[in-house]
């Protein structure tokens, strides 16, 4: 959402305050759930870097810079020293796609069902494990839900939901180089797949893979 004003009239001058329009901005987005883009005589790489991150606005408009000024975004990256990923940086950077939620379940059965009536799944297998608890795997509308059966005393609920990549072992060498904590590092369960688990915030669990299950 892109807050502004109209301007005219006789005598009404344009303000040559940096981002007037950002202090609206910032109070619309205190109460709207969409992102919120800041306007008005937005010049300087450095305003801009900063409302950013101090969360008043999402996003900035530079039209009226723009035209004047079309090398206005190389500027902005030269004076905020960013650097811009090359386009073979970007073809061996990995994709990411949501996979599939695990849960467990005293009654699996009971439980897909719940996902059956209420959501429309589709149950794509229901078997033994060999240990002779139950395991559902249903299908929602293209997501993945496995649900097995808890062993006596386990906590039930949400396991893990995962996370599918095209690249592994970047994966986790990058995410490591950045602090992420894994419980479990890759393990090749097929030739066509394999699995690591990290932790999110809040100790959320989370299997990434290679392939799929």
């Amino acid at each position: 959402m892109a807050v502004s004003g109209g301007i005219g009239g006789d005598g009404q001058r344009l303000s040559t305050e940096q981002g007037y329009f950002v202090p609206l901005a910032g109070g619309m987005k205190e109460v709207v759930k969409v992102p919120v883009i800041g306007v008005g005589n937005i010049t300087e790489p450095e305003y801009v870097d900063r409302i950013v991150r101090e969360n008043r606005v999402d996003m900035v408009a530079v039209g009226r810079t723009l035209l004047s000024n079309p090398d206005f975004p190389k500027q902005a990256v030269q004076k905020l020293g960013i650097k811009l990923c090359s386009k073979k940086e970007i073809s061996k950077m990995p994709d990411y796609w949501f996979d599939h939620i695990h849960l467990r379940s005293q009654d699996p059965l009971k439980t897909a069902e719940f996902y059956e009536q209420v959501f429309g799944a589709n149950r794509i297998s229901a078997r033994s494990e060999g240990d002779g608890r139950a395991s559902v795997k249903l299908d929602l509308k293209g997501v993945t839900i496995l649900i097995n059966q808890a062993r006596e005393g386990a906590q039930t609920g949400l396991v893990h939901f995962g996370i599918r990549t095209d690249k592994l072992s970047e994966s986790v060498a990058a995410m490591k180089e950045k602090g992420v904590k894994f419980t479990q590092d890759i393990r090749q369960v097929r030739p066509d797949f394999k699995m690591s688990f990290l932790v999110a915030p809040d100790d959320v669990s989370i299997e990434l893979q290679e392939g799929q299950f």
